[in-house]
């Protein structure tokens, strides 16, 4: 394990390359990702934006914003997966714990049955026979199921205290940051149960926001708007909203808000602050 405040990211993490060396290479997303790390930094390194024209300042400032957004969505996500796989037990650390604990309950069940039959052979020698006096030597709580929860979690695994920490230490986040990013990924993520994926509590918000239709901060005030109205109407109008918000704050124009004044415009936080206070 690491210290959770002391050490770098790929000083962190090479135990886990080192068991899976290929676990991160070939995945396409990531190279992907990297890649285009690269490339931005390449084209904004010798960019003097002071010496841009009015024209070209805006457009950069809409191409950067427009970049920003499907990067922000990504890491609301990510940061949420990281923090729900922080809060279950590693899998495969539970199953040696598990192997350990049925190693160790066995031998202690052969040991118990050797001294059962000498006490019973030394019993027999004396002309009498104890029956139940030898106790049981199984460690208390050595049974599989007990040293499976014993077992790390991810974030324990590397050295940190919750799965807080751990994003905070390595996404070098406050935490106060994480935790807002947490309770978007909640709404607008995909959820998991038991391995498997479920829609998001927001879908359509979800898809928005992780294709950077919307931003973090317009996805926040749309989830505060659909959290307040959800358990006071239908779920049908509940979705008519969500659409709504959605589509106002991309500036689409769908059949929730086509004929509304500001179809077709992207409103801001604010404004969208205000529509929600309408529903």
């Amino acid at each position: 394990m690491f210290d959770c405040g002391r050490i770098g990211v790929k000083e962190a993490l090479a135990p886990m390359f080192m068991e899976n060396p290929d676990s991160t290479g070939s995945n396409a997303a990531i190279v992907a990702v990297e890649q285009a790390r690269d490339l931005l930094l390449a084209a904004l390194g010798g960019v003097s934006f002071g010496l841009l024209g009015d024209e070209e300042s805006l457009t950069m400032l809409l191409a950067l914003e427009s970049v920003g957004r499907v990067v922000d969505g990504a890491r609301v996500l990510s940061t949420t997966d990281v923090l729900r796989r922080s809060e279950y037990f590693d899998a495969s650390a539970a199953k040696n714990a598990a192997a350990q604990a049925a190693a160790v309950q066995t031998a202690a069940v052969q040991t118990a049955s050797v001294q059962t039959v000498a006490a019973e052979v030394a019993g027999a020698e004396s002309g009498r026979t104890e029956s139940g006096s030898t106790e049981s030597v199984i460690p208390e709580g050595a049974t599989p199921s007990a040293a499976a929860l014993a077992a790390p979690t991810l974030a324990r695994r590397l050295g940190c205290r919750s799965g807080v920490d751990l994003v905070c230490t390595l996404a070098r986040l406050s935490r106060a940051e994480v935790r807002q990013r947490a309770a978007l990924g909640e709404k607008a993520g995909e959820r998991m149960l038991l391995g498997r994926p479920l829609t998001p509590t927001y879908p359509v918000l979800g898809e928005a926001l992780q294709g950077g239709a919307v931003g973090v901060e317009q996805a926040r005030v749309i989830v505060k708007v659909l959290d307040g109205l959800r358990s006071s109407v239908l779920i049908e109008d509940l979705d008519r909203v969500e659409r709504s918000l959605v589509a106002s704050g991309s500036g689409a124009i769908t059949p929730e808000t086509e004929g509304l004044p500001g179809a077709g415009i992207a409103f801001a936080p604010e404004l969208l602050r205000q529509q929600g206070i309408q529903w």
